[in-house]
Order: structure tokens, then sequence, then C-alpha cells
């Protein structure tokens, strides 16, 4: 059975509790919303969620607490804000109802976004509500039996402060901490300044497309090397990466030219390239269901061009980016 062709619930009632074809389909195959259906479906489920409330609220903060004992996460984000017929994140709210064991509203002016309009434990509502306060509990008969790692989830959240301008206040039992990073993307690529030479940084802009680049040449090879496209860990690439790395071989190619007055062969300067990368993309496409490479054909394209000339422009004016 397909999800398109599970019929579409007519309310809120039947959509939580009486569609069990959807139901079960989600709770038999939670990978294809969550990318895993061992204990790591749990962490995504609940990134992906507390992304998707940071992307609408209007101030960028969140509180997360973890209460193991209960095996509880409690939400909470007073901005939170959505219009009715907004439909992205549609499977990440169906994912998340089906896939607890309850799911409890702490305040009563909260709601989530369906495809069907807000959610809420008062039915749908107009316009914008006054933010999200809820409690939800894993179902690890789904995903395995699991205990939260508190800092596993740090080091999400620290990559999300640092690829937009979030504060989040996270806790459990033993520990709280509150995340902001100003530096953004700098705070993500290592920056000892024994193994790397000079850091440099690239703007992405297009018409759809946005995003920032980190790069910092290495004398001893390259250890720190991530991309992100609209929040997701890209693990496996993608054309925004292998854009950036064309256009940075081609930005050194007529640069070590230009110098030397002869080609130079510049593969070891790419294979010792430190990069963070994180683009936005409007129509983001990926290869199959799990969103861990981006395929769209223009992107890297853009990405290389934009690459090339701002690399170029920057290594004329310091050449000891690359030594």
């Amino acid at each position: 059975m397909s999800f398109n062709q599970i019929p579409r619930p007519n309310n809120i009632k039947q959509l939580l509790f009486e569609n069990t074809d959807r139901g079960l389909w989600i709770r038999k195959y939670p990978a294809m919303i969550f990318g895993s259906d061992d204990g790591d479906g749990v962490y995504e489920m609940c990134f992906r969620i507390i992304e998707e409330i940071l992307c609408h609220a209007k101030q960028k903060k969140i509180g997360i607490d973890i209460q193991n004992e209960k095996r509880e996460i409690q939400i909470s984000c007073d901005s939170y804000s959505a219009d009715k017929d907004t439909l992205t994140g549609m499977s990440v709210w169906l994912g998340v109802n089906y896939l607890s064991e309850y799911f409890e509203w702490l305040a009563q002016d909260c709601a989530f976004r369906t495809g069907e309009g807000l959610l809420s434990p008062d039915g749908f509502k107009d316009g914008a509500p006054g933010g999200i306060r809820a409690a939800f509990w894993p179902n690890c008969r789904v995903f395995g039996d699991i205990e939260l790692d508190y800092y596993h989830m740090l080091d999400r959240f620290i990559e999300l402060a640092s690829l937009n301008p979030y504060e989040i206040s996270f806790s459990d039992d033993q520990n709280k901490n509150v995340i902001r990073i100003p530096k953004g993307l700098q705070a993500l690529l290592k920056t000892n300044p024994r193994y790397n030479r000079e850091m440099v940084g690239l703007n992405i802009n297009a018409p759809q497309l946005s995003g920032e680049i980190v790069i910092a040449f290495s004398y001893f090879g390259a250890d720190c090397q991530k991309s992100f496209v609209n929040n997701y860990a890209t693990e496996d690439g993608g054309v925004h990466v292998e854009g950036m790395i064309q256009g940075a071989q081609k930005a050194l190619q007529r640069y070590t030219c230009e110098k030397n007055g002869f080609w130079r062969d510049t593969g070891e300067y790419i294979k010792s390239m430190n990069y963070v990368i994180s683009a936005k993309a409007d129509n983001a496409q990926w290869e199959g269901s799990v969103k861990r490479s981006l395929i769209n054909p223009d992107i890297g394209g853009i990405i290389a061009r934009q690459v090339e000339e701002q690399l170029y422009s920057k290594l004329l004016v310091s050449g000891e980016i690359i030594g």
C-alpha cells in the first residue's frame, strides 16, 4: 500500500484516532518518514519536529526538556505560528502523532500544522496560534528501546544554532545548556592555527537559493567536511557539494596559473580542504525518501560559478589562504 492511496481524513478526530489504515502504515514503515526504524529514528523524529517549529517561530527560541525516567520530551516555543493552509511538515506531524505512545497538550492555545490545517486540542483554528507547549512519548516499541543521549542531541542542536540564528534551551535531569552560536558556520569548522591556514567565508545568492560556505585549507589533510541543505545534514553530499568543489578547483587553477605562469595540478589543495556548506533551497529535490543527498540539476552550476569567482578574488588578495 502506498501512502498516497490511503484516504485523506475529514477531521482531526479521524486523523488521530479513527484512520487506522494510515496509523498502521506509519507504524509499519517509520523509516519512510524518519529515515530509520531503529533507535536513530527516535532522534530524527525529535530533531525534525524541533526544526519545523523553529522554522515557523517569530522569535527563534525554543525549550527542550528530556525526562528519561518517564521517557518524555517536553517542547515549548511561545512564538510559534503558521498559516492554516501550509503543507510543510505534514508527514512530520503525522509521524509524531502515530509514533508516540501518547501526546499531551500542555497549553490550550498551542497548535500543530497538518495538510488539513492547524491541529489543536479544540479543533482547527484559522490564523496563527499563540505558541506551542507539548509533551510526547516516542513509541519505543516501534523504534527500539533506547535512552535518549543528552550529548548526542546537544551536538545536533549546536549544529542547528550554527546554521541559523536560533537560541535553544536544552536540559535533562542532570544537564542544562542555552545554545546560541553568534559565529555561525565558523563554529562548526575546526580552526586550530597549527593545522589550518586562513579561513575563507563565501556567500551564495540566487533566486530561490541562498547559502554560506566556510573553507580552510589544512597542512595535514582535511578532517572536517560537513554539508547541509535546509538544515538537513546531507551525509551523502549532493550537487551543492559537487558544485562547491568544482568552483574551488577552478579558482585554484586560475590563481596558481596566474601566479606561476603555468597550469598546476590543484588536486592536493582540494584533498586538504576543510569546509562547511549550508544551502537553503526553496524547491529542494532529494535522492530517495531520506534527505541525505541533493539532486537539483541547476544548483550545482550556480554554486560552482559563485564559489569560483569569490574564492579567486580572495586568493588574489591573500595567497596565504593556500600557503
